[in-house]
């Protein structure tokens, strides 16, 4: 990967968010299958600790300026609550991640879409309705 010295000088926390990722096992061939299985880390997982190191905090649900990095509130681009699959839009909102998992197998990824389709009110009513 080709990095460009600007961005490096301009931004003290990419170099460091780079070097952590190109560390995951799989990263320079593209390949995310590790000792046969799906590796499934999220990026979250990689990125968080260099961001801690900067102030960033998880439980801050707030929009957070770090030393040369914004980290947008959830409403910006994750308006969708993922356990009851409710929207809450606000005038924030910019994007929607919908949560697809078409990372996942074929039947996680089938219920994750019906769920986001569905919602899960009308899911918990079906299991009551058939079970």
């Amino acid at each position: 990967m080709k990095k460009s010295k600007k961005i490096e000088r301009q931004y003290s926390i990419i170099p460091q968010l780079t070097e952590k990722i190109e560390q995951k096992p799989g990263f320079h061939n593209k390949h995310f299958i590790i000792d046969g299985k799906m590796d499934m880390t999220t990026c979250n997982l990689i990125t968080n600790p260099v961001f801690e190191q900067y102030g960033y905090s998880l439980t801050n649900s707030n929009t957070q300026y770090l030393k040369d990095v914004v980290v947008y509130a959830k409403d910006y681009f994750d308006p969708l609550d993922g356990p009851t699959s409710e929207l809450y839009m606000t005038e924030n909102t910019i994007g929607i991640h919908l949560k697809s998992h078409s990372w996942s197998d074929p039947k996680t990824c089938l219920k994750s879409r019906i769920r986001i389709a569905l919602g899960d009110a009308f899911i918990a009513k079906l299991k009551k309705l058939f079970s």
